[in-house]
């Protein structure tokens, strides 16, 4: 559906897929494809500001040695003046885990480094704020700057705070 249609909103369902070309031996992604699928709304008030949101769920796929934790996705936003060069953004995004924990089913000792891996490690489900300024041109050409804000991270310290000692990363040979 679309306003341009003069439908009372926009309106999308929006499906994606994660194809598996990451290697999984050099740490770069899971090997597995993840699924997604939301449904998206929007309206813009007054020919001033447009406001969206969306919700739906991702399935993410397990590799080999672990059990990830899948989600309902949500967000909503703003976006002001809608008919001018210059636009300000905002929105408000996030995910629900569907459980507390991501579970490792492998050998939980590491041949050659003797670091026992944990058997579950928590997972808070992010809440991420953002704010942005966007230039339009008439010509099509745009250019924008934007700052980003976890919510429900306190600080840079608690980023792989389980996997770091004193700063610096453990390495773990296999």
């Amino acid at each position: 559906m679309s306003e341009y249609r003069q439908a009372p909103a926009a309106f999308a369902l929006r499906g994606m897929v994660k194809l598996p070309t990451a290697s999984k031996d050099h740490g770069a992604g899971t090997g597995k494809a993840d699924f997604a699928f939301d449904a998206i709304v929007s309206k813009e008030l007054n020919q001033r500001v447009e406001v969206s949101g969306y919700g739906g769920y991702i399935v993410r796929g397990d590799p080999d040695d672990y059990d990830l934790v899948n989600g309902f996705r949500w967000g909503f936003g703003a976006g002001m003046p809608t008919r001018k060069h210059l636009r300000l953004t905002a929105e408000l995004t996030g995910e629900a885990y569907s459980r507390g924990t991501v579970d490792f089913k492998g050998a939980t000792v590491q041949p050659l480094s003797l670091t026992a891996l944990p058997l579950a490690s928590e997972q808070k489900s992010p809440v991420t704020a953002a704010i942005g300024l966007t230039y339009l041109a008439s010509n099509g050409f745009f250019a924008g700057a934007g700052w980003t804000w976890r919510l429900n991270m306190d600080s840079r310290d608690q980023f792989l705070s389980e996997y770091t000692n004193g700063g610096v990363v453990d390495l773990v040979c296999a």
